[in-house]
């Protein structure tokens, strides 16, 4: 009988231990922009206009006047992704993050060929509202209003299942803003910034945008919870089982 009750809970610890696992989400992609070059084996980059770079110092990459990165591995839906940003040039700055994005990497300030998520800090009339937008192909899905000021970071969470797009503000449990689409371009992440005057946007003149980290994990499927929980049911069978039969499941 004891071999029977130690069974047992080996069993449902490794149930337990399995369901932990399982729920865990796997983290593809995790970039700290150390050193003073980027990383090229995860990005190449994108320097437009005559006045646009990409610069990695002090721990965060910085895309200036129309600069931009895209990952070199491809990540597909559903995924997270997790980054922090800050506006440190120009007023009129803005910034995107692009998922199912293809080998295409556009001139300019605009994605024709992905999901993106738009931050703005002012538009050129001094407008602040729907500051926040996610697009496709550059047309507008959803737009919000998120006060945001120059050199001040804030954290990001893009959550992408594939058949929409939710922006998630640092731990809020909540979605700011959601857009539906399944349309799918490629599976590369990209950021980039506004044109400055290299392309003859004098206002945005000085645009720099810093990211100093970005992870990307992969989201469980729907399938994976429903293993999840027919693992839990067995588990919970077992020590019922056992219980039943007088003996002692610990866990």
């Amino acid at each position: 009988m004891k071999t029977k009750g130690f069974t047992s809970v080996a069993c449902v610890g490794f149930i337990i231990a399995s369901c932990a696992s399982i729920a865990r989400a796997q983290t593809l992609l995790s970039e700290q922009f150390t050193g003073s070059s980027l990383n090229v084996s995860n990005w190449s980059q994108t320097t437009p206009f005559s006045d646009s770079s990409v610069t990695v110092s002090g721990g965060s990459v910085s895309v200036a006047n129309g600069g931009g990165i895209i990952s070199t591995t491809g990540f597909a839906s559903p995924i997270e992704v997790t980054f922090r940003f800050a506006f440190t040039g120009s007023a009129y700055d803005s910034f995107r993050l692009a998922t199912r994005v293809d080998n295409f990497f556009p001139a300019g300030y605009s994605i024709p060929h992905g999901i993106a998520v738009s931050f703005r800090l002012q538009e050129d009339t001094g407008n602040l509202a729907n500051n926040i937008t996610i697009e496709q192909n550059g047309s507008t899905l959803v737009t919000g209003t998120y006060a945001l000021s120059a050199n001040t970071f804030y954290t990001v969470r893009l959550v992408d299942n594939g058949n929409s797009m939710s922006l998630f503000w640092g731990s809020d449990a909540t979605a700011f803003i959601t857009g539906a689409t399944s349309s799918t371009f490629g599976n590369k992440i990209a950021i980039y910034n506004r044109e400055g005057a290299g392309n003859g946007s004098s206002i945005s003149a000085g645009s720099i945008t810093s990211v100093d980290f970005i992870t990307v994990s992969a989201i469980p499927e729907p399938s994976t919870y429903a293993a999840l929980a027919g693992l839990a049911a067995l588990a919970g069978a077992i020590f019922m089982r056992r219980r039943r039969q007088g003996v002692s499941v610990k866990v």
